[in-house]
């Protein structure tokens, strides 16, 4: 709104307010925020939800400012039949307001306990348990969208019937469990891991008791400081391992570490150059439509494994790759 709330505005609202089914509340780094906007409407709404049959709710703030000022007027736009809920900000370490935010999630899945789609795109102290305790409190999730939980919370996902889509964007001192019960992830078909290491997608998938026989899109990145061959080796062999050739249409690897000027050619030939041998693993995915890998120090092929690529993806429709 760009002026005062009138007395009109609030027949009309009333009037449209029960068609609303999706609404997203954000804030840009210039946002002006009226405070005054969301007191009129918390007051005329005498306790009652304004959007009472939204079903998606998405929520996104890159101030301190605008997050402790709007927080409190969030739950007037959460109707009672919600299933989807994001929430997003980049403060950084604003306590404050982190602190507001964190006691939300926590009583979401006592508010909310039939959410099915989830996003949290949170970080701070103190964060990995009150994110942790709220997912294991839903059961019926079909989506989920977190930086990091921890060890209980992850086998607990693991074990809902329904979740079909997973992204995780952890640190790289995640703390995995031991083992996962069976079946691991038996309805995943999406699956999206962005980390520092590389190697802890493929120790995450080693946890998997049985492969995996209908996810259709991975995706694996990594940003360390250095990914050696080994690391492209290993993780290659564990996909071909846990998933299915047969379900496996979009594959994505990308290490984005960083080009080091300081080591001498031979040995970045040697030690991070990626051999073709460590990517055959990946010649049982025959369904394959899309296939992006991506090395830092780009992969050692020749034309006869050229060659072999293109006989072993036969529908590949678009692919990437630094050679």
């Amino acid at each position: 709104m760009e002026r005062e709330i009138r007395p009109s505005d609030w027949t009309r609202f009333r009037k449209y307010a029960s068609l609303v089914r999706t609404f997203t509340f954000s804030f840009a780094a210039s946002s002006t925020l009226d405070l005054a906007w969301y007191q009129n409407l918390h007051m005329a709404a005498c306790g009652e939800p304004l959007l009472p049959n939204i079903k998606e709710f998405s929520w996104t703030a890159t101030l301190p400012e605008n997050t402790m000022a709007s927080f409190p007027f969030i739950l007037l736009f959460m109707g009672p039949h919600l299933s989807k809920f994001s929430i997003s900000d980049w403060n950084g370490e604003a306590s404050a307001a982190r602190r507001a935010v964190f006691s939300l999630i926590a009583s979401l899945p006592a508010r909310y306990p039939n959410l099915i789609d989830v996003s949290i795109s949170l970080e701070g102290a103190g964060g990995r348990a009150v994110i942790s305790a709220a997912v294991m409190g839903w059961n019926r999730l079909q989506r989920l969208t977190v930086h990091d939980i921890s060890p209980d919370a992850l086998t607990h996902i693991a074990s809902l019937p329904n979740l079909h889509t997973v992204r995780i964007a952890p640190p790289a001192d995640m703390i995995l469990p031991l083992h996962l019960p069976p079946p691991a992830f038996p309805a995943l078909r999406q699956l999206s891991i962005e980390t520092e290491k590389l190697s802890l997608s493929t120790q995450f998938l080693q946890l998997w008791p049985t492969p995996s026989r209908c996810l259709s899109n991975a995706h694996f990145c990594g940003d360390e400081d250095l990914t050696s061959t080994s690391t492209w080796t290993d993780i290659s062999k564990t996909v071909a391992d846990k998933f299915s050739p047969e379900t496996l249409s979009c594959l994505e690897i990308e290490d984005y570490s960083y080009w080091r000027s300081d080591i001498d050619q031979e040995t970045a030939f040697l030690e991070f150059v990626v051999p073709a041998k460590s990517l055959r693993p990946l010649f049982a995915f025959s369904h394959l439509t899309k296939a992006d890998l991506w090395a830092s120090h780009g992969f050692d092929l020749d034309d006869a494994f050229i060659v072999d690529l293109a006989k072993a993806w036969p529908r590949i429709k678009t692919r990437r790759s630094l050679v």
